[in-house]
Formats: C-alpha cells, sequence, structure tokens
C-alpha cells in the first residue's frame, strides 16, 4: 500500500522558508552558487604595492558555514629583462596568500606572455556580500607588469561550497 501527501506550501515553526538542513537533508559538498566575471581589459602598473585589477567577483554566501572556491585564469606580461610580475587575490582588504610569482624575463628584452591559472579555497565566515580580486604588483617601479586580458580574457570564477 502506498500513500501521497500533498501540500502547496512548507513553512518552518516560525512561519520561514525552510532550509535543506531544516529538511534534514545533507548539503555539504553541494555547489550552491555560482559567480562568474570576464574582463578583456588590458592593464599595466609600474606599482611595488598590489594593486586592484578589474578582475574581480563579489559573492554573498548563504551559510558562515560555506566555503568559497576561487579559479582565476588570466594572461600576465612584462617586457623587459630581468624584471618579475607578482600576483595575489584578496578577499575584501585581506590578501588571502603569499605573492604568487607569474613572470620572471631573464634575459630577452620582448614582450613575455603568460597564461596563468590559479584557485583557492576560502572560508569566509560571512553572509555579505564578500569580493574577491586578482591584484598584481610589478618588482620595479620603473618598468611595468601587465595583465594583457585583452588578447586572453581573464576569467574570475566563485562557488559556493555547502559546509
Amino acid at each position: 500500500m502506498s500513500s501521497i501527501i500533498k501540500v502547496d506550501t512548507i513553512q518552518t515553526a516560525a512561519g520561514g522558508v525552510p532550509t535543506a538542513g531544516d529538511l534534514g537533508l545533507n548539503t555539504t559538498g553541494s555547489v550552491l552558487q555560482v559567480v562568474q566575471n570576464i574582463s578583456t581589459t588590458f592593464e599595466s602598473t609600474t606599482s611595488t604595492s598590489y594593486v586592484k585589477s578589474n578582475l574581480t567577483a563579489t559573492i554573498t554566501p548563504t551559510s558562515t558555514d560555506s566555503k568559497i572556491l576561487l579559479v582565476c585564469t588570466f594572461e600576465g606580461q612584462v617586457n623587459a629583462a630581468n624584471l618579475s610580475g607578482y600576483y595575489t587575490v584578496y578577499r575584501d582588504s585581506t590578501n588571502l596568500g603569499s605573492p604568487g610569482y607569474f613572470i620572471r624575463q631573464e634575459s630577452a628584452t620582448t614582450n613575455l606572455f603568460l597564461a596563468q591559472a590559479l584557485s583557492y579555497l576560502d572560508s569566509p565566515s560571512t553572509t555579505s556580500a564578500t569580493e574577491y580580486s586578482l591584484q598584481y604588483k610589478s618588482q620595479n617601479s620603473t618598468l611595468s607588469t601587465k595583465l594583457a586580458t585583452g588578447s586572453c580574457p581573464g576569467v574570475m570564477t566563485l562557488m559556493e561550497i555547502a559546509g
């Protein structure tokens, strides 16, 4: 014998919309939302301090237990001998890691382009809108480091993973 239960709405005792957890479902590890930004803006800096690029994305986690998986691809460029360019990822105003080394031009004086990919799993512990940004700097204030995203679009993807 089988039974059928039909309802129009399920609410919590307080009258709100129930979460999966309220219904006894385990969603740990599930992707809850995806946010993506694509930048085709060519950028350049001679700053030896990190500069925020146009490659940013904002996500609003649904739970303080959620993790954010960041995946970023872009093209870096330096155009002088013995010059390095560095990158890192920021969550709002917090640098999430040690500087990444993206290009080292050893001896040639021509442009050196290099495709880059990075990923980072963050635990922001918030349900507020949170901005992630790729930031970059030059080793030398007289020579420029570039994000050459015009020829190779930069892509930042943020995925909220249920905790």
